[in-house]
């Protein structure tokens, strides 16, 4: 296996994993398959999609649902982490 095909098969892996916690309900094990798809990412050596970035919490793991708190200002966003109140900030 080349280094091209091992680093697809990651990334799928990667787009796998973080698929399944969003649609995980057991906060627990939604933090797990972000942390397994983070580290794969960092074995590998491969920057994480946009989409998936961010669509989790940095600090503890736990991909934003329907409780996180999203707010609009001055040409930011900003994400609330429901589960440790962090919060993220990204321009668009």
């Amino acid at each position: 296996m080349n280094k091209r095909e091992a680093n697809d098969l990651a990334m799928r892996r990667i787009r796998y994993l973080a698929d399944l916690s969003m649609r995980q309900s057991n906060i627990r094990l939604a933090q797990r398959y972000v942390s397994i798809a983070r580290n794969i990412g960092k074995r590998m050596d491969i920057t994480l999609p946009i989409d998936v970035k961010r669509s989790f919490c940095k600090k503890c793991n736990t991909p934003y649902g329907p409780e996180s708190v999203i707010r609009l200002k001055n040409r930011i966003l900003i994400i609330t982490c429901s589960v440790c109140g962090d919060r993220r900030r990204i321009p668009y």
